[in-house]
């Protein structure tokens, strides 16, 4: 529970403080950086105080926490996911007279009706645009959700889609609320391959993102001060991926985003809920914590949200075997990530049973490895962990996997009888039988 709260609190404390860091770079080039900050930026104090970023306090965020907390605290108080209160949430703070909301999030927010109507707003905005806006204002905001028990991919997409409707915005969400949530809950984070998915799922153009993040050494590859693309959905979602993967410490990645410039603190802020989220809060240097002027509020959320975490109730599950039941084993163990076809049949059920509310834990002797996951993928069988539930009993991690519903080849169901079940046992064959003779 002490790692769950670690990361949890990490990526509450990363999205604010890349916030209230990035704002110093906010909109600048590398000869405006150069300029105003010529022996670098690391310190909230280095904050230059021009017209645009004396508007806030020195350690106070900007609008990307303020939407973060709007959903937050609408979650905490419903303890579910509440579309209409995220909305009337969004709605206050907007007739509030934010400083810094963004264009497209300022037009949705000013209909008078979008409480009761936040989709239908969004979605006429959005074609108002041609379907051309995909601002990053829903992504900035997103780090909350992965941190919720379940459903993710759903809530995180349609909570992008209360003001940004665009498919690029709603799969940069789902990729890094689902990127988060298992850094946080899973032994294995999502993988490049599985984010590539997730991209294609929504929409094509995300796949080029993704690519340029991990295959990029330097940030400045990603030309995140491109005037025509600042703020641009798909280049936060550059910006987060690329420090998950090429920074070693949270310290790193939050300079690195910020000094590159440009959407300075929304990036950072996507960026630094990932590195918190991988990293954990005890890794965030001390001055970037105590910095923050309004802590106490993300405090509350923690609390709140650390309530959730642990009292969610856990959803049906089953542990279904790999080898004879997902593909074919009819050669036997060759290597552990040696495999047979996939059996038919075996995509078709695993998405019938995620779609009937089932959590689908594939149960194996081989380890959960990048090669067994791609062979899951590419085959199209629906899972959500490897040898593990985030639910386990405390106590009980390293014992058998807890679930409601097992499926092997080689089983046999107890009914309360020993004596039948000594008869199943003693006649007991396996479906592939023959090929073993």
């Amino acid at each position: 529970m002490e790692q769950f709260l670690d990361k949890a609190k990490g990526t509450i404390y990363g999205q604010a403080i890349g916030d209230a860091l990035g704002l110093g770079t906010e909109f600048m080039n590398d000869e405006e950086i150069a300029l105003k900050y010529p022996n670098g930026i690391t310190h909230y104090n280095d904050i230059f105080q021009d017209r645009h970023r004396k508007r806030w306090k020195i350690g106070d965020w900007t609008d990307d926490t303020d939407m973060m907390l709007c959903i937050a605290e609408a979650v905490v108080k419903d303890k579910v996911v509440d579309y209409t209160n995220i909305a009337r949430n969004f709605k206050k703070w907007a007739d509030g007279e934010p400083i810094g909301i963004g264009e497209n999030t300022y037009k949705v927010l000013s209909f008078a009706d979008y409480v009761e109507k936040p989709f239908e707003v969004s979605k006429m905005v959005w074609e108002m645009s041609h379907r051309q806006s995909a601002a990053n204002g829903g992504l900035m905001r997103t780090s909350i959700v992965g941190l919720l028990p379940n459903n993710v991919e759903e809530w995180s997409a349609n909570v992008c889609r209360l003001t940004h409707y665009d498919p690029r915005c709603v799969g940069s969400c789902v990729i890094v609320s689902k990127l988060i949530h298992s850094l946080v809950y899973d032994k294995s984070p999502i993988s490049y391959e599985q984010m590539l998915e997730i991209a294609r799922n929504y929409d094509e153009r995300i796949e080029e993102y993704v690519d340029l993040a991990i295959n990029s050494d330097r940030i400045e590859a990603l030309d995140l001060q491109n005037r025509d693309s600042i703020g641009y959905t798909l280049k936060t979602l550059a910006a987060g991926l690329w420090a998950y993967w090429h920074a070693q410490t949270f310290e790193e990645g939050l300079l690195a985003v910020v000094r590159a410039g440009g959407d300075a603190d929304t990036n950072a802020a996507v960026a630094c809920a990932i590195l918190g989220a991988k990293f954990g809060f005890d890794a965030i240097p001390s001055e970037y914590v105590d910095g923050l002027i309004y802590r106490e509020q993300l405090d509350l959320v923690i609390e709140g949200m650390m309530e959730i975490m642990t009292n969610a109730k856990p959803p049906k599950s089953i542990c279904i075997d790999f080898d004879g039941v997902i593909h074919d084993y009819s050669r036997g163990w060759l290597g552990v990530d040696v495999f047979d076809t996939v059996l038919p049949g075996a995509s078709e059920a695993t998405h019938k049973l995620h779609d009937a509310g089932y959590m689908i834990i594939i149960h194996t002797t081989r380890n959960d490895s990048p090669a067994l996951r791609d062979f899951l993928n590419k085959n199209d069988i629906c899972f959500d962990y490897i040898n593990h539930n985030p639910y386990q009993p405390k106590g009980a991690e390293m014992g058998k996997i807890k679930a409601d519903v097992y499926l092997d080849d080689r089983g046999v169901c107890f009914t309360g009888n020993w004596n039948d079940a000594i008869d199943q046992i003693l006649n007991f064959k396996t479906w592939q039988e023959d090929y073993w003779k």
